[in-house]
């Protein structure tokens, strides 16, 4: 396979006109029942189109799945079926069995399945994980993550975010899955438990609070929350341990930047962590998945790191109810 890889964008909401497909080097084919979004999609897409098969056929090498969650799975066997391989949107689907689904989907077919948990690739995150491996923080024993915002003013009443058999579930569900891999990457570790709270679960909840046990037994706080000024600082990451604190804000979400420090345990001093502050994490990743697809590099993460979440985000959200 030689050339840039032919995408195909499946769902053409603002994440994918604004990150993904500007991170992709061709965006061969878009689908999604509307015009006006299909439109939107910067890079000329060969085909525009509402119709699946008209979308699979059109010469693809792999497809990002950028669709309301309920649709992920249908999506996903599809495209494994016709021997495509995907990259998947968090939350990988609305209940784990779907996500069990389509993970079960792409082996049968030979095919490469992963999920989009682009703050894998931040660079911050990246040199932050190379910090843990080496040591210098010691033994890490805390990880905290507050990723919070506001719900955008164009989700009425009748966008399928508040809808829980489209979305799986609200803040929790949409954010909470960032944080969940994201500790876990950092350290190296698995998710071994969890339990959450939530806030004013009708229909779906506003925030959540999910509270995890990693390997290495370290205990881990994400919170999120759909009602968080966007003036307030609402995207921190702090990793403790026993030589030392590091301290990232505003690296979590999808731009580039934000800063890193690490607070030395001996004396409390502050000092900046460098890393490649431009770096887009959207084309890290889509240049990873690449790299797999032609064979050049494995990709980084067994899929069961995926299905950990959402199992966890299932039982967030399904178990238990919250008062008004």
């Amino acid at each position: 396979m030689s050339g840039p890889l032919r995408w195909g964008l499946a769902g053409c909401g603002w994440i994918a006109r604004d990150h993904v497909a500007p991170a992709m080097a061709r965006v061969q084919a878009v689908l999604d029942p509307d015009r006006a979004r299909r439109a939107a999609i910067p890079g000329r897409p060969a085909v525009s189109t509402d119709d699946l098969d008209a979308f699979l056929a059109a010469g693809l090498d792999a497809v990002y799945v950028a669709t309301p969650n309920d649709q992920h799975r249908p999506l996903v066997e599809a495209c494994a079926a016709a021997g495509l391989p995907v990259l998947c949107e968090k939350p990988m689907a609305t209940s784990l069995a779907d996500a069990e689904a389509m993970v079960a989907a792409c082996r049968e077919h030979g095919v490469l399945y992963a999920t989009a948990h682009n703050q894998r690739f931040h660079p911050a995150h990246e040199a932050l994980a190379v910090l843990v491996a080496r040591g210098e923080l010691g033994t890490v024993s805390q990880a905290r993550i507050h990723y919070a915002c506001t719900a955008p003013a164009w989700w009425d009443a009748a966008d399928w975010h508040w809808d829980p058999a489209r979305a799986g579930g609200g803040a929790v569900f949409d954010l909470a899955p960032h944080g969940l891999d994201l500790i876990g990457v950092l350290l190296g570790a698995e998710l071994l438990e969890t339990t959450s709270l939530l806030q004013r679960a009708d229909p779906v909840e506003e925030g959540g609070v999910v509270v995890g046990r990693w390997t290495g037994d370290v205990l881990g706080i994400v919170q999120v929350s759909y009602a968080c000024p966007e003036t307030l600082p609402r995207r921190t990451l702090e990793l403790v341990g026993t030589a030392g604190m590091a301290r990232a804000l505003d690296t979590m979400g999808q731009d580039p930047g934000g800063t890193l420090e690490v607070i030395d345990a001996a004396d409390g001093r502050a000092r900046p962590v460098p890393f490649d502050a431009g770096g887009d994490p959207f084309a890290r990743e889509l240049a990873a998945f690449e790299r797999a697809v032609r064979g050049e590099q494995p990709w980084p993460w067994p899929v069961e790191r995926d299905l950990a979440v959402m199992a966890a985000l299932e039982d967030a959200v399904r178990p238990r109810g919250v008062p008004a």
